[in-house]
């Protein structure tokens, strides 16, 4: 794998952040709610990628069309964490690996969800790849799908090209995801997909993950080029508040 970076970096508004600091946590969105509407599709079904839920971060330490995308006009923050500041623990599953327990990042509630399977093959990060080969970014992830008259399906597949490609037009974003894979199941441990746009197998659409509190205590916050004054008070109060520990440093950039 190419080397993991020590840090990586979130661009994202103010009140993002403070529920970030509030709640300890860092929400995973389903590839339907992606702002490139090409990510949900594979080649198998235009809506099989929703089953993927990501966190997207950027080895580019600042950047100004990232910043233009997602802090509204400049106004936003940057965060820093050090590489996988989530909680990590160990699991097992009897529907993988023979049940031989393994170190997990996913939480617990989702190993032990009586609706979902976790999916836990594919790396919990890795650096986004950019081309505009359509094979690999509508990959064919399903090679048997079975549905019988109870509508319960098996199938056999590989999800590891999921989440992994974008268009060249992208790679401004220098991107790196921590993603989960997840998959509905009925009562008799089924799987039930609702292959449809407004699919509703699944109880949520986004899921927020636990940050390691020793993780959290070494966030860096950078300020948006184009901050009010006033939302720079409101950051000192929400770190003040919920993570004293955290450093606050200024954008480089000046722009008008």
């Amino acid at each position: 794998m190419t080397d993991v970076p020590e840090y990586l970096y979130h661009y994202t508004n103010l009140d993002t952040l403070a529920l970030i600091l509030k709640n300890k946590t860092i929400r995973f969105n389903s590839l339907k709610n992606m702002d490139d509407a090409e990510e949900v599709i594979t080649g198998n079904s235009p809506y099989l990628g929703k089953y993927c839920f990501v966190s997207s971060w950027t080895s580019d330490e600042e950047n100004i069309p990232i910043w233009n995308l997602y802090t509204r006009g400049m106004q936003g923050v940057r965060i820093r964490l050090k590489t996988y500041p989530f909680k990590k623990h160990k699991a097992s599953l009897f529907y993988y690996n023979d049940g031989e327990e393994f170190d997990t990042y996913c939480p617990e509630e989702l190993l032990k969800h009586d609706r979902i399977y976790v999916y836990p093959t594919i790396p919990f990060l890795r650096k986004v790849e950019y081309t505009d080969d359509d094979s690999k970014i509508f990959p064919s992830l399903i090679t048997r799908l079975e549905k019988n008259a109870s509508k319960s399906i098996h199938i056999e597949a590989n999800f590891n090209d999921i989440n992994r490609y974008k268009r060249k037009k992208w790679d401004f974003l220098s991107e790196w995801r921590y993603s989960l894979v997840l998959f509905p199941h009925n009562e008799n441990g089924s799987l039930v997909f609702d292959l449809t746009e407004r699919g509703e197998d699944l109880p949520f659409w986004n899921y927020d993950v636990s940050i390691d509190e020793g993780a959290l205590e070494t966030i860096e916050i950078m300020t948006g080029p184009k901050m009010t004054p006033g939302d720079k008070v409101l950051l000192q109060c929400l770190v003040e508040k919920y993570c004293p520990t955290a450093t606050i440093v200024e954008s480089k950039l000046k722009i008008n």
